[in-house]
């Protein structure tokens, strides 16, 4: 809660000891013909994956918004903190897992991504696209309400659509295709 916020201690994702390995296995994967990724936490999923149960973060959202804001930019700027690292050390893309829908469609309105999150993937995108690397996105689920958010804020790929989820995901790869990898 907004009492916590000041407690809490995220790792230092500065920290050089916790990339180690990822310069030598970048390397490694380069090498045999891959291209190396490495995975932050979503902006969304994160909060409730991690702080707080989902309800909470939904609640939150709507009745504590500088609170939300306050959170959603420290982890924001810990996972960015962990992307430059990666980069650094010669990974090539940028996995994000940060699940924003379900069969049924968006988990939280498109106006709350636009004001909580589609900054942060935009400041991503910024980051990842200096050093010449991808951004690439797993979402479950209906997100084509934010496809458009989506894609002009410069992601590269974004995972999965499943038929299921997706009403006319050829009518989605018509539209965006031009703009954005769907696999």
């Amino acid at each position: 809660g907004p009492d916590d916020l000041e407690r809490l201690e995220l790792p230092n994702m500065r920290d050089p000891a916790r990339f180690q390995d990822v310069e030598a296995d970048a390397r490694a994967f380069r090498d045999a013909g891959f291209v190396p990724t490495g995975s932050i936490q979503g902006f969304f999923s994160g909060i409730h994956n991690s702080f707080m149960e989902f309800v909470p973060t939904l609640e939150n959202l709507l009745l504590e918004p500088a609170f939300m804001r306050r959170l959603t930019e420290r982890l924001a700027r810990m996972s960015l903190d962990a992307a430059e690292m990666y980069l650094e050390r010669g990974v090539e893309v940028i996995d994000v897992c940060d699940d924003l829908g379900n069969a049924d469609g968006m988990l939280i309105s498109p106006a709350l991504f636009a004001e909580f999150f589609l900054p942060w993937y935009a400041e991503l995108v910024r980051v990842v696209h200096a050093r010449g690397a991808w951004v690439h996105l797993h979402s479950h689920g209906n997100i084509a309400p934010v496809m458009d958010q989506l894609v002009s804020a410069g992601i590269d790929i974004i995972n999965p659509f499943d038929w299921h989820e997706n009403p006319d995901l050829p009518a989605m790869v018509r539209r965006w295709g031009d703009r954005v990898v769907f696999c």
